[in-house]
């Protein structure tokens, strides 16, 4: 997603306030999600208080990370990495202060995406540390597009380890770099669409780094809907004959051919396929025929069905949120979401699901500030 399209369709949207969003909350304890939301409404208010004073800006870095965990990747993608990191506003003229840190995960995207969330989270962070200055933290914003424009963070024998990039490399050099609290409690993970999947899966498989995480319209939460056969673009996945081809369709701009291809790559991967990937579905006749062997590698990795071995560590997140657009331009994502929502209700793990009238992109941007920003900082742990 870059901010093109982040911002596409505007004008269809009824304008509200977006502290005014519908919402539908899901939790096990209902005065347990009242105080939660009145934190969370709290500090939005607070953040879109106009200050008498011009907001002082923070400084986006440019870096490059050592990938020594994508070594060896099938795929050619460099061992050294982009990543943008925010830091807040008297960054550098207090040098005994330490930060917390929101790892942001951005999307699948055929276009450029980090220099986008940069602006975004630029303008989002200055007007909340304006407000909240003791709660200011470190925005890190890493490169998850790799050759075929999306790892979607999952380590793969084809495409690379990116999981292991995320928590290893990713993690290890910020800490190192900058004057971070290299705790759990001061760490969250967010993201948006493949970065809402993986902000996730790294909660639950990772929750002794990560103490809360912030999905937005996550994408791939389950084989469902517009994921499926159901989707007569798997014709044309399934015509691919090389990675090279993969390539050919991005260029083209046909998104839905290159994403899914691009998952299958992260999910089921197989050197000595065709395009290295072993795909869900199968040609007979003119028909789509179930893979049963490959839908499991897949659905082993998505999120809803990844709940039941991982409640534990869901548990022992101080916090968990997802929002969606009503009207997503992905089917499958307004369905799952709600769905991994009620899941953890039934279970009896806190968790706040919102829905608010958008599509997969254009209110994004003026959530990020409104709503994700405050929510993670209300979780995180700040220096005194």
């Amino acid at each position: 997603m870059n901010r093109a399209e982040m911002n596409a369709n505007q004008h269809s949207v009824v304008a509200k306030s977006p502290c005014q969003q519908p919402c539908v909350a899901l939790t096990s304890n209902p005065a347990f999600y009242c105080i939660r939301l009145a934190i969370i409404v709290g500090l939005c208010t607070i953040a879109q208080a106009k200050t008498q004073t011009a907001l002082s800006h923070g400084t986006i870095e440019h870096i490059e990370i050592e990938a020594k965990s994508l070594a060896g990747n099938q795929l050619g993608d460099p061992t050294t990495q982009k990543c943008l990191v925010y830091l807040p506003s008297g960054y550098a003229e207090h040098p005994d202060r330490r930060y917390p840190v929101l790892y942001l995960l951005h999307g699948f995207s055929l276009g450029s995406v980090l220099e986008d969330w940069g602006s975004v989270v630029a303008e989002a962070m200055d007007s909340f540390v304006a407000a909240n200055p003791p709660q200011a933290f470190i925005v890190v914003i890493p490169n998850g597009a790799n050759s075929i424009h999306g790892s979607y963070y999952v380590n793969s024998s084809v495409g690379g380890n990116w999981e292991n990039y995320i928590i290893d490399d990713v993690v290890g050099s910020i800490d190192t770099r900058y004057r971070t609290i290299a705790l759990k409690s001061g760490r969250a993970i967010a993201g948006h669409s493949m970065g809402g999947f993986a902000a996730l899966r790294l909660a639950m498989l990772h929750s002794d780094l990560y103490n809360v995480a912030y999905a937005m319209s996550p994408c791939c939460l389950d084989l469902q809907d517009d994921f499926t056969s159901t989707n007569p673009v798997w014709k044309k996945v399934l015509a691919l004959k090389s990675v090279a081809n993969i390539r050919k369709a991005a260029m083209k701009k046909d998104f839905w051919t290159t994403a899914l291809a691009a998952f299958a790559i992260a999910a089921s991967p197989d050197p000595q396929a065709p395009v290295q990937a072993d795909m869900p579905y199968r040609e007979n006749e003119g028909r789509l025929v179930p893979v049963p062997s490959v839908i499991v590698r897949w659905k082993r990795i998505m999120p809803l069905d990844m709940i039941h071995d991982h409640q534990a560590e869901l548990n022992a997140l101080s916090g968990l949120a997802i929002d969606y657009g009503y009207e997503d331009d992905f089917s499958h994502i307004p369905d799952t979401s709600r769905q991994f929502g009620e899941r953890l209700l039934a279970l009896h793990i806190p968790v706040v699901v919102e829905g608010y009238h958008g599509d997969h992109n254009n209110r994004v941007p003026s959530r990020v500030g409104s709503r994700m920003i405050p929510y993670i900082a209300a979780h995180l742990m700040f220096q005194k």
